[in-house]
């Protein structure tokens, strides 16, 4: 994937992502863009080791994030673990853009 150019994001595409950074495979830095209509089925992000937390912030747009367990909450900015809990995206109405940080511990 390269820098500065967005590409299809996972879970079968339909959203796509603009790598910020990268380091390694402990921290990565995105934003993402949801267009109207898409939806994030329910799913997990399993890492190979260790405990994977990740950020997310609303930048734009409307549709609703959901996870079984947010260790913060607090309107557009969640805190969360996608290896251990179902997360996902309801049906987005307007689009929607996302900064999201991730790291591995």
């Amino acid at each position: 994937m390269a820098l500065w150019r967005w590409e299809k994001g996972r879970q079968g595409g339909g959203y796509e992502k603009l790598k910020l950074f990268q380091i390694f495979n402990r921290a990565d830095c995105y934003l993402l863009r949801y267009p109207e209509g898409f939806e994030l089925p329910p799913h997990k992000d399993p890492v190979e080791h260790g405990r994977h937390f990740r950020l997310n912030i609303v930048l734009a747009g409307i549709g609703r994030f959901y996870a079984e367990k947010c260790l913060f909450d607090f309107g557009p900015i969640k805190f969360f673990r996608p290896d251990k809990y179902e997360h996902g995206v309801e049906k987005v109405t307007k689009p929607r853009l996302v900064f999201s940080f991730g790291f591995v511990i």
